[in-house]
């Protein structure tokens, strides 16, 4: 969902569960010294002046909310300002951002008022307690009246450098800057004396009237800001500052702004120490335009002793000059922080000047040759070359994004390491193989900008790009966005560590790289991150090998598996193994990441997000003493999650397994896979409904392979999961596989099965493990917590007897349970409509298996599912309706992609020689319904209605009809609930629709 749409949802919610939102005047009595005030998104609050959060106070602010400021200058412009030794909690989300806006912006539209105002209220003044180079250590902030003492900021002569003034994340800025006099404009962004403490991440200032974002000294580290449109400067520093900065992005407007970056060391004196020698890294500041004709549009201007450190960034686009550096006559300056490494560019990217490209355009002047000289010099790695992003502009025509295009040297450059602390990397900074703000992937301008909100953002290009994944491409807190125009080729391990989401487009396709051992590919989830999967049912996101051309099915061998790893994600939910946590299967044990359950707290609600309609083929690959990744790898995932509608294909070790965890899943499949179909342990509890699987004639184990514990195999909690409505299909009963059996019970395991059927397995239908001592799944059933009701089980090698399904001497209990009639377990042949295993061949039997005229699934007794909304009640016994002519595996899955499902009858395919059955109103129905068909050319028609044994119940017409539409009423009052067939015949030509009646 873009923003746009979020907005506009956000409010209607808003107004439908609240109430029209109330809107709160904010005045500076309402924040008073050590007051704790929250504000809430179902309010809007509007600044009326100057607003202090005085010492001591924490001022914390819900994700989705409005504030707004009143228009006026002077000593009547409206701010907030978070005053040293206060706090702000404003923690937004990628889908709820906090907005700080003009008291005319209506933020859920984008047509309320000219995008390019600015200067309508103030701006956010953040103050804190830690260094500035100015004599004292203390100044008073920019923006705010000289006499106001809550305007200091600086800790004076014991400053604290870790000060903590809080959290302000996913948060948009607009339309600020009012003027207070004297030209004295307030910043987007204003940041006096901030330390490293606080959190700043995720930050826009939109048109605003002065700078985007001032750093008055301070040591505060930031990450992801954008600086969009600004009058004045993009980012700006002086007194000192010495924080880190990575990922800033900044474009300016044809008709104003002046520096990317305006940098200075001091006030007065202006060599006063400390320094400042910020380390930034990975920034792409994009100017007004080459031939904007403003030659304020300048890259950087660095002076007043300023050093700094830029690193892996890329400036282009100017109308001015890229870079000026200061060099006095005397005393100390910048050029002697550059000549004393303490200003520093290496591996940048610098390009598009009003004059040209050359180092003369760069760093025109005569004063500045010093410049030329430290760009020319090759060991600097500064390259002036065309950084090819994908697209720049500046009206919202949805064409910007500056992500770099495939064969840019922002992606083929070198890109400079990063700083070490010790023997490990700044934990601060994300190592990217990249040079600027964004790699291919990483799209974190979308969902929580004024950018994309207005549409200045493309939605990611019309042109596929093959963008290669890897592990460092999303770190801890990002948000990554794939989108369907590009294919993402994972290479190796690719983690989506804690806090981050990735998004993935409907009709996206990741294909993972080949390799076994270390070298596997797989993308895993870890604890505490998301995943958005969120497909649709015609336009599916396939996770395939390398080797897979999606668009034909003779690139490869339809049959093949182990090409590449699998889909892990791994949640915080409980598992029965001692301490409650585990190392996933499939990832090596020394691998941190490899980690899920959550420990003696688990969450069992946790979160981990939705894949729907995803599609995960060829996978399963070995990485060492045959330990293969299964397709979809379920580690202590919660039931906060969404999992439906997910097909595993041809994948070499199990299609689905559940490790612990109480995650709920709808319509599952599992085709063709090397060993088990579902297999769960470690105490999974969660819910299942409409599970499929079907198994190769040379391939594959169990339906079901279910574990309880491992070490011990008797801890709590046992694993005795809900599951309806599952359909499972063997290798075939003559296949000669014995290893296909329906189910294995074993270690404790418990779990309740209904509804559901089990047929055509080349060995028995079910095992119940039987240990001579201890507790095992035998006690599960004896105690009821194992639980077979209103089955279907048919079709094993030996035969369709209870010593077939269940044989063996020490299974008699097994088949005493399944002998019971009070169990409701058949042993009856479901009468599928056809099984078949011939994938992409014209010829051969096609897999339709929904239950037939006469079926027992739908004439026998079905049981009642839970009472509770995940579950729904069926009248059928299986994973499929009868009533589907097109049922849920088309139009998104291999199976059907590959031929292998036999779609039945559409609406549309109801013509038979001139004669087209429309339908009937209303189905279900109680007493009466009206069949409508249409003969378009003289023939003999024939109707009738058949009850779900094929026994006829009524002829409705059987004469030679001449061209027209007809109508006839079918009256059922006389019949019973069920399923019923309409048949109807031109010429020996035989249509069937299928009638439901329910009273």
């Amino acid at each position: 969902m873009n923003f746009k749409m979020f907005a506009a949802l956000f409010a209607f919610m808003t107004f439908i569960y609240f109430g029209k939102a109330e809107v709160i005047n904010v005045t500076d009595d309402s924040i008073n010294a050590n007051d704790q005030v929250t504000w809430t998104a179902n309010n809007t609050y509007v600044l009326d002046g100057f607003v202090f959060v005085e010492e001591g106070a924490v001022l914390t602010i819900e994700p989705g909310t409005v504030i707004k400021g009143k228009p006026g200058t002077g000593e009547d412009a409206s701010a907030l300002i978070i005053t040293r030794g206060a706090q702000i909690f404003a923690n937004g989300t990628a889908d709820k951002p906090i907005i700080f806006t003009a008291l005319a912006d209506d933020p859920y539209r984008v047509d309320d008022m000219p995008l390019d105002v600015n200067g309508l209220w103030g701006g956010l003044i953040i103050l804190g307690k830690s260094q500035i180079n100015t004599p004292g250590g203390v100044g008073n902030i920019e923006g705010i009246p000289s006499d106001e003492p809550r305007g200091g900021y600086g800790g004076g002569e014991n400053p604290i450098l870790d000060d903590n003034s809080g959290v302000v994340r996913f948060v948009s800025i607009r339309h600020g800057g009012t003027d207070i006099g004297a030209n004295n404009e307030i910043n987007g962004l204003s940041l006096g004396a901030v330390g490293s403490g606080t959190t700043i991440e995720y930050v826009e200032v939109y048109r605003n009237a002065d700078d985007g974002f001032e750093f008055f000294g301070g040591t505060v580290n930031t990450k992801y800001l954008i600086s969009a449109f600004n009058g004045d400067d993009s980012f700006d520093y002086d007194e000192g500052f010495n924080g880190k900065g990575q990922f800033w992005f900044s474009i300016q407007a044809e008709d104003d702004g002046n520096c990317g970056g305006e940098h200075d060391g001091a006030t007065k004196p202006e060599d006063s120490t400390p320094y400042a020698t910020p380390q930034i890294f990975n920034a792409t500041y994009i100017g007004s335009g080459v031939n904007s004709g403003r030659d304020k549009s300048i890259a950087l201007h660095v002076r007043d002793n300023a050093g700094g450190t830029y690193k892996n960034s890329l400036f282009t686009d100017f109308g001015g000059k890229g870079i000026e550096i200061e060099d006095l006559e005397s005393g100390e300056d910048s050029r002697a922080r550059l000549d004393a490494g303490e200003l520093v560019f290496n591996n940048n990217i610098w390009y598009g000047f009003a004059g040209g490209n050359a180092l003369d355009n760069m760093a025109p002047g005569d004063g500045q040759a010093f410049v030329r000289d430290y760009f020319g010099n090759t060991a600097n790695k500064n390259w002036i070359e065309a950084p090819m992003l994908r697209g720049v502009t500046r009206t919202n025509d949805a064409t910007l994004d500056p992500r770099p295009q495939a064969g840019s040297p922002a992606l083929t450059n070198e890109a400079a390491d990063y700083p070490m602390i010790g023997d490990e990397v700044d934990p601060f900074f994300t190592e990217t193989d990249y040079i600027g703000a964004f790699g291919q992937t990483n799209f974190w301008l979308k969902g929580w900008t004024m950018l994309d909100a207005a549409g200045y953002l493309s939605d990611g290009g019309t042109t596929g790009t093959d963008i290669q994944v890897f592990d460092s491409d999303i770190k801890a807190g990002d948000n990554v966005t794939w989108s369907s125009e590009n294919t993402y080729h994972l290479n190796g391990f690719v983690f989506v560590e804690e806090g981050a989401t990735l998004n993935i487009g409907a009709g996206t396709v990741i294909k993972g790289l080949p390799g076994q051992g270390e070298q596997a590919s797989a993308l895993i989830i870890c604890r505490g991150a998301k995943i958005n999967a969120n497909g649709e049912a015609n336009n599916p996101i396939i996770f395939t090998s390398e080797m897979d051309d999606v668009t034909t099915l003779d690139e490869m061998p339809i049959d093949v598996n182990g090409l590449w790893g699998g889909l892990i994600i791994l949640g915080n939910s409980q598992i029965n193994t001692p301490g409650g946590e585990g190392q996933i299967e499939g990832i090596p044990s020394d691998e941190p990441r490899g980690q899920y359950g959550g420990g003696e707290n688990p969450n069992l609600n946790d979160n981990s997000g939705v894949i729907r309609y995803v599609s995960i083929r060829h996978g399963g690959t070995d990485i060492g003493a045959n330990n293969e990744i299964n397709g979809l790898s379920l580690g202590a995932v919660g039931a906060g999650t969404t999992i439906e509608y997910v097909e595993v294909f041809r994948n070499a070790d199990d299609g689905f397994e559940f490790f612990g965890g109480t995650v709920n899943t709808k319509y599952l499949v599992s085709a063709f896979n090397g060993d088990d179909s579902f297999d769960y342990d470690e105490g999974f509890n969660g819910k299942g409904q409409f599970w499929f699987s079907i198994q190769a004639e040379d391939d594959g184990n169990c339906g079901g392979e279910h574990d309880g514990a491992t070490k011990p195999e008797d801890s709590t909690p046992y694993a005795t999961p809900q599951i309806y409505n599952a359909t499972y299909i063997g290798s075939g009963a003559t296949s000669g596989r014995d290893k296909s059996t329906g189910f294995n019970v074993r270690d404790n395991a418990g779990g309740t099965y209904k509804n559901s059927i089990f047929t055509d397995f080349g060995g028995k239908g079910i095992e119940i493990e039987d240990l001579e001592s201890g507790e095992d799944s035998r006690a599960r059933l004896d105690a009821g917590d194992l639980v077979f009701n209103n089955n279907i089980w048919y079709g094993f090698a030996g035969g369709n007897s209870l010593d077939n399904m269940a044989p063996g001497d020490g299974q008699a209990f097994v088949r005493d349970y399944f002998g019971n009639t009070a169990n409701n377990n058949w042993l009856v042949d479901p009468l599928l409509m056809s099984v078949g295993r011939d994938g992409n061949e014209e010829t051969g039997t096609k897999l339709d298996p929904k239950p037939g005229f006469g079926s027992p699934a739908i004439t026998n007794e079905v049981a009642t599912v839970p009472a509770d909304d995940f579950f729904t009640q069926t009248n059928y016994i299986g994973a499929f309706s009868p009533l589907d002519s097109k049922f849920w595996l088309s139009g998104w899955t291999m199976l059907d992609e590959a031929n292998y499902i036999d779609n039945g009858t559409s609406v549309e395919e109801n013509v038979v020689n001139g004669v087209e059955l429309v339908g009937n109103y209303p189905n279900p129905f109680a007493t009466n319904t009206t069949i409508k068909y249409n003969v378009t050319e003289a023939n003999n028609v024939s109707l009738t209605v058949y009850d779900a044994t094929g026994n006829k119940v009524a002829n409705l017409v059987n004469e030679f009809q001449t061209a027209g539409v007809y109508t006839i009423d079918f009256d059922g009052s006389k019949l019973a609930n069920g399923v019923y067939f309409l048949k109807y015949s031109v010429n020996g030509l035989n249509v069937t629709k299928q009638l439901l009646i329910i009273k």
